[in-house]
């Protein structure tokens, strides 16, 4: 079966020579987390090519978990498609969402709730239970950003025994010289707020995203690192909301002193010049 793709956003269609089939595991607070497994398509063309190498893969299970305010799209980037690449190796492969984050849901079938990046854990934690249950192996953990740091902490509960290896990707316990530590003071403004819409601004950005130099996208990619059109299409699927207590927890609050810091002022003038640049040009091509 093809991977469900109901949730609004604009989702990427997988490769047809590997598929995907849903899993909903229960977690802590009523949510159910949502899992894609992938694996190698069952068609006798595939089959017949699939090394032995590929067969040995497919009974080991890479897990790849998502950061802060992204999904599962992350590992699944047109023209750089991780999951393909492991998939094609003959591993089966995991994308969970943790709560709030892509097609995870409460009880109630809302996507925000109050909680903590000790739930996150919690989630993860179900999920190494829930695989091992359902197949009596552990997995290769790969996390990004959040993703990695989470992976770590998994280290100090029971359910450490069910990761066969644990990489991270760009799993940054510090900010102090990052681009993430210049906007620290809008924290406090964001703590006023029930959630952080990071989703929504992303798509809202989408169309000027890596089209201005040092832009929001100093956020999010060195820009010559990635074509534009692919930064884009992550504008609009790969961002989900930050709640509050997550944003507690994640960055200490800071000062409030916006304005009076040249980095932000410069960012927020630049985002301001490239919509007006694009409502101009939209209008013109009217």
């Amino acid at each position: 079966m093809k991977p469900n793709t109901s949730d609004t956003d604009t989702a990427f269609e997988p490769s047809s020579t590997y598929e995907g089939k849903k899993h909903t595991i229960q977690s802590t607070g009523g949510w159910k987390l949502n899992m894609m497994e992938y694996t190698r398509s069952n068609d006798s063309k595939t089959r017949a090519v699939q090394t032995r190498q590929q067969s040995a893969n497919q009974r080991q299970a890479v897990l790849f978990l998502h950061g802060l305010a992204s999904n599962r799209h992350t590992f699944m980037i047109p023209g750089a498609d991780v999951v393909g690449h492991f998939v094609k190796l003959g591993y089966t492969v995991l994308t969970p969402e943790l709560r709030s984050h892509g097609l995870s849901k409460d009880d109630s079938g809302k996507l925000h709730g109050y909680f903590g990046v000790d739930d996150y854990i919690d989630d993860a934690r179900a999920i190494l239970r829930y695989w091992f249950e359902l197949t009596g192996e552990g997995v290769h953990w790969i996390g990004h950003s959040m993703g990695g740091i989470i992976g770590l902490s998994l280290l100090m509960h029971p359910e450490a025994e069910h990761i066969k290896t644990l990489t991270t990707v760009a799993s940054s316990l510090f900010y102090k010289g990052s681009a993430w530590a210049r906007i620290t003071p809008l924290l406090r403004v964001v703590g006023m707020l029930p959630s952080f819409p990071s989703g929504s601004l992303m798509r809202f950005l989408a169309p000027i995203g890596f089209r201005l130099p040092a832009a929001i996208d100093l956020f999010m990619a060195v820009s010559a690192n990635i074509d534009g059109n692919v930064g884009r299409h992550l504008y609009r699927v790969n961002f989900e909301p930050i709640v509050k207590n997550v944003l507690k927890q994640v960055w200490c609050y800071a000062p409030l002193v916006i304005l009076l810091n040249p980095h932000i002022l410069r960012a927020i003038l630049l985002v301001a010049f490239g919509l007006t640049h694009t409502l101009i040009t939209i209008n013109s091509n009217s």
